[in-house]
């Protein structure tokens, strides 16, 4: 009695497909100013609920995405007086300095760092 016996290939085909959906370049690229206005509408409005001059401390990771989103001048026409690295060690923003906004990414140590200043400043 024969017996079949089934060849499996192990080798790769030799030609590829020419078009991939993740690479079509005929699609028009992606507009993002809408996405960029929201942000920048949340930025300020988040300076705007802070009243009179502002020290603005910046959390250094959010400094190229903050870039893409407003300017410096935009900041200052919302209040923004000066503005420091979120770092370690003693914030000094001087005297008068009396609203302090934190902008940074959620995490452990720079919640740490924020919980230091806070407590040099007595708040």
């Amino acid at each position: 009695m024969p017996t079949a016996t089934a060849s499996t290939s192990s080798t790769p085909p030799t030609t590829l497909p020419t078009s991939h959906p993740e690479t079509n370049t005929d699609s028009p690229p992606l507009d993002t100013s809408l996405l960029r206005e929201l942000a920048r509408r949340s930025l300020v409005d988040a300076l705007n609920s802070v009243n009179g001059l502002k020290t603005l401390v910046l959390d250094p990771t959010v400094a190229g995405p903050l870039g893409l989103v407003a300017e410096v001048s935009l900041m200052k026409q919302h209040g923004v007086d000066k503005m420091f690295w979120l770092e370690k060690g003693p914030l000094l923003v001087g005297e008068g300095a009396r609203n302090v906004v934190y902008l940074t990414r959620g995490g452990i140590g720079g919640m740490k760092i924020i919980a230091g200043e806070l407590s040099v400043l007595g708040v």
